[in-house]
């Protein structure tokens, strides 16, 4: 243990955050707050433009868009209270929520999808953990929910792993963010299930040679 906090101590500062926050559960703050004044953090920050987006628009170009930048400080450990990441996100929910509660992201008339939703959720929980405009997007998520307990496009009958682990992550991220008892008690089902999905379909386990 003791080379490997060496290791971490050479790593960038992001890594060394989170080493303090899921390892030694114990959050450094002090470190946090150097995520976006050094390193990843800094880059990321530093590339955003005049209009708030990273990229093109909220989703293009897809990996570098503003949409994927969030995700990526978010997981770095950026301080949540980031005014650049918070600003960015109110003008994607006043922009791109749609009546049912999910975000379309492009410029084109389409139905949200279900694996972005899910990501838009994990982040947003962090970045604006206070939004009233996250429960609708919470509401749209539940109601998609395959009979297997796994998540996927609109028109398939049966989950799928990637979209059902965005889902998943997304509401956990808003279950540690939300005070609504009787929503965290729906979230927490629905997470289950998710979990069941997995379960059910043996995708825990080491295929065997």
């Amino acid at each position: 243990m003791d080379n490997f906090s060496t290791w971490v101590s050479d790593q960038d500062i992001s890594i060394q955050y989170l080493y303090t926050k899921y390892l030694k559960q114990n959050p450094d703050v002090e470190l946090q707050k150097r995520i976006a004044l050094e390193g990843y953090g800094k880059y990321l920050l530093s590339q955003q433009k005049s209009d708030g987006h990273w990229g093109k628009y909220y989703y293009q170009p897809k990996w570098t868009s503003t949409h994927y930048t969030l995700l990526q400080l978010k997981d770095c450990g950026v301080s949540p209270d980031t005014s650049a990441c918070r600003n960015i996100l109110y003008s994607m929910f006043e922009e791109c929520q749609l009546p049912e509660g999910g975000l379309n992201l492009a410029k084109s008339d389409m139905k949200s999808d279900i694996c972005v939703d899910g990501m838009i959720l994990n982040y947003a929980s962090y970045f604006l953990p206070e939004y009233e405009k996250l429960e609708p997007l919470v509401a749209s998520i539940l109601q998609k929910q395959k009979s297997d307990g796994g998540f996927t496009w609109y028109d398939q009958n049966e989950g799928d792993p990637h979209s059902t682990i965005c889902v998943l992550e997304g509401l956990r991220s808003f279950l540690a963010s939300t005070k609504d008892e009787a929503l965290k008690s729906k979230v927490k089902a629905a997470i289950q299930r998710g979990i069941d999905y997995f379960y059910q379909h043996q995708l825990f386990l080491e295929e065997k040679k």
